[in-house]
């Protein structure tokens, strides 16, 4: 057999076991000559391994896609990220079988698709057209419509996530080099006061005081979740059913530089949002009188009646008045400027404004002056003349 001939010729390692190229194994299982021999003799060669590059032969670019420039070595992908974890763990078939279920079940029958590596495919679409998670999630369920009943795609953008996600975590530990990377927090994080890494953090030692047993294995992960707060609810309660598994239970996981399984656990150790997100995210009431989480009852807000909203006094309470960061944003900026020109739609100084300060009980020279036919609104000190605004316009053009 030719294919056979090409694979020991080229197996330089002297390796004993080599993956073997059958449709069941797909080239996720290693085996011995002797027993890749009789598999290829009772059945298939995988037809998706067109490029003999897990026995050394090399890859070259036409053969991978079609004259379309259509990919015709789906296999590959999936295999790349898989051959190493399984290549270690060898015949250990409970270390392999849930990766190994879903990279060998068919996405429905006859399709040369597998759960997995359709996944992988759609999925890599939708990060290189930038599709949203919605639309990802509408394009799935209409596939799962117009496919055969008795087909596996995942209902939706969390689940094609999920799916690829658990063997993502197995996968990370399957390379020596990755694994010494994923505890460089352990045994290279320097000691010298600075902050470069969440390790130096001091919620980091206070989480790991708090759960010593979590803390001791330096291979957990502590992961950050980052939203925009887009169609949050969607994922949260889903999510959080996986956070709850990877902290109580963990998964099994070979870690390629020792040697040996070991239970990954995991935790969220921080949120990365916008203000409204952060109270989806925490469950935290974030608007109204009492919209700060850290003042909480100590810093009330004040409804104006009249702008139908509420504000708060005393911004960055905490930082000192000398600070650099106590200085004006771009929206100040913008404020001001549009308050000091009177521009439509900018001003900060219109009815609702005065009417606020009214009910306030606060510069009461601006309240309506009340003649018996028209009311009018007093001009305010910074009122600008026509002349006075082009030559603020012509001083700012000149910084």
């Amino acid at each position: 057999m030719e294919f056979f001939k090409f694979a020991l010729e080229n197996n330089s390692e002297g390796r004993d076991k080599l993956p073997c190229p059958c449709y069941i194994c797909h080239n996720l299982m290693y085996h011995k000559a002797d027993v890749i021999l009789n598999h290829l003799s009772k059945r298939q060669f995988d037809r998706t391994y067109t490029c003999w590059h897990r026995h050394v032969e090399k890859r070259e670019e036409i053969s991978s896609k079609d004259a379309q420039g259509h990919n015709t070595d789906e296999g590959n992908e999936l295999e790349d990220m898989t051959s190493q974890f399984v290549h270690r763990v060898d015949d250990d078939l409970n270390v392999t079988e849930e990766m190994l279920s879903d990279s060998e079940k068919p996405l429905y029958e006859g399709c040369k698709y597998t759960k997995l590596s359709a996944s992988l495919k759609l999925y890599s679409l939708k990060e290189g057209h930038s599709w949203t998670d919605k639309s990802f999630t509408t394009l799935l369920e209409f596939l799962i419509d117009v496919l055969p009943s008795d087909n596996v795609f995942p209902k939706n953008t969390y689940r094609a996530k999920k799916n690829i996600m658990y063997n993502g975590f197995k996968l990370m530990y399957s390379d020596p080099v990755d694994v010494e990377k994923l505890t460089w927090h352990k045994f290279g994080l320097k000691k010298d006061g600075l902050l470069r890494h969440p390790a130096d953090s001091p919620q980091w030692r206070f989480i790991n005081g708090q759960f010593p047993e979590f803390g001791s294995e330096e291979r957990n992960l502590h992961l950050g979740l980052s939203t925009d707060g887009n169609d949050i609810d969607v994922y949260l309660a889903p999510l959080i059913d996986d956070l709850k598994l990877l902290w109580e239970e963990g998964v099994e996981v070979f870690d390629a530089n020792r040697n040996e399984m070991f239970n990954l656990r995991a935790m969220l150790f921080c949120t990365i949002q916008d203000y409204p997100a952060y109270g989806n995210l925490s469950s935290y009431y974030v608007k109204g009188e009492g919209g700060c989480p850290i003042c909480e009852d100590g810093w009330k807000g004040k409804w104006l009646s009249a702008s139908r909203k509420t504000v708060y006094y005393d911004h960055r309470p905490f930082i000192p008045l000398d600070h650099k960061y106590y200085a004006y944003r771009k929206e100040c900026v913008d404020s001001l400027i549009g308050t000091l020109l009177n521009i439509s739609g900018k001003t900060k100084d219109g009815v609702n404004a005065r009417l606020d300060l009214k009910e306030m009980n606060m510069r009461n020279e601006l309240n309506a002056v009340e003649t018996g036919k028209r009311d009018y609104f007093p001009l305010a000190a910074y009122t600008l003349s026509k002349k006075e605004k082009v030559e603020l316009c012509a001083s700012l053009a000149g910084v």
